[in-house]
């Protein structure tokens, strides 16, 4: 096997801490992909995740010295994914009022099923909006634990390293978190 899953994390870290530029380039092509889908399905399809992922790699390479192993590289990691995404969702909701219909393409690539016909494609669309409006009006802290659970498919355990809140305290938010989301999207499924 080649390629960053080939070298060990450790040994990965060790020499970004030195600046190695090309170890750099191994723990960002070993996260990439992970923190793509955690920005997509964290902030949807109205940010632009790019810029997201770019800003979780700073804040990832500016924090790399403060990491002191007390929890797994992967846990701390996606705290940080998570931090800077609640962030891009408050500044977003400072900036202006709730959008409760965010702007999508239709020829976008990033449908929840892969459609069949032009109606399947605005259905999937239509779909994929009313999830992120319902995400949207949740709290943070209700979000995070949504996404990270019914999205990243994170143990409740991992989960609470990860918010660094009790297991019983994330078993709340993930429950009332579905509840609203819910009743948020019970008008548009009864349709």
């Amino acid at each position: 096997m080649s390629g960053p899953e080939a070298q060990p994390l450790e040994k990965i870290i060790e020499e970004c801490l030195k600046g190695d530029q090309n170890a750099q380039r191994l723990l960002f092509a070993r996260y990439k992909k992970i923190f793509y889908g955690l920005a997509y399905k964290s902030l949807g399809p109205q940010f632009d995740i790019e810029e997201v992922v770019h800003e979780i790699f700073i804040q990832l390479f500016r924090g790399l010295a403060s990491f002191q192993h007390k929890s797994s590289f992967d846990t701390w990691a996606y705290r940080i994914g998570i931090n800077v995404c609640v962030s891009w969702l408050r500044k977003k909701f400072k900036k202006r009022k709730l959008d409760l219909v965010p702007e999508t393409d239709i020829t976008d690539s990033k449908v929840i099923v892969k459609p069949e016909t032009p109606v399947d494609v605005l259905e999937n669309l239509e779909m994929e909006s009313k999830i992120y409006e319902a995400l949207d009006r949740l709290d943070d802290k209700k979000r995070v634990v949504i996404v990270l659970h019914d999205m990243e498919d994170k143990t409740l355990e991992e989960i609470a390293e990860i918010v660094q809140r009790p297991v019983g305290t994330v078993k709340s938010r993930l429950f009332h978190g579905r509840n609203e989301m819910k009743g948020f999207l019970e008008k548009y499924l009864k349709s």
